[in-house]
């Protein structure tokens, strides 16, 4: 009876001595969507509400609004600048906070003291839409890379 534990122990140190290990090309999955959003500085050009472009109708979104632009930072900071045309009463720059959200779906965003949801309907190198309610009703903001 020894002799059978002891041969099966060897054998099983054998077979564990021997197992063949599988180098992996497994590489660190690369974070596409933080390279993306935050490799450069982002501006609107376009605000689709319920299907109707309001960004050049001057009652919705103001002239001094038209060059601000906005960078995401990797650190959950999300910087809005002014620019030139500084509305009044307004700074140069405000940092804020933002992070993805929903397995990367969806952004959520403090900017001038409100905090809101985007759905990310589509993220490229120059380009992004973001999917968002405005005035109560179903809309699209358009950012390009500036």
């Amino acid at each position: 009876m020894k002799k059978i534990v002891f041969f099966s122990l060897a054998a099983c140190l054998v077979f564990y001595g021997c197992k063949k290990k599988v180098p992996t090309d497994e590489q660190p999955r690369e974070d596409v969507e933080m390279r993306r959003i935050s490799q450069h500085t982002w501006e609107v050009y376009r605000v689709m509400v319920s299907g109707t472009d309001v960004w050049n109708i001057p009652q919705i979104i103001k002239e001094c609004q038209k060059d601000d632009t906005y960078r995401f930072y990797r650190d959950s900071v999300l910087t809005h600048y002014e620019n030139t045309d500084i509305c009044s009463g307004g700074t140069d720059s405000a940092r804020n906070s933002w992070r993805f959200i929903e397995g990367r779906r969806k952004i959520i965003a403090t900017l001038l003291n409100m905090t809101d949801t985007g759905e990310i309907i589509s993220l490229d190198e120059t380009e992004m839409q973001l999917g968002v309610t405005l005035m109560d009703n179903p809309s699209v903001v358009y950012f390009r890379k500036k």
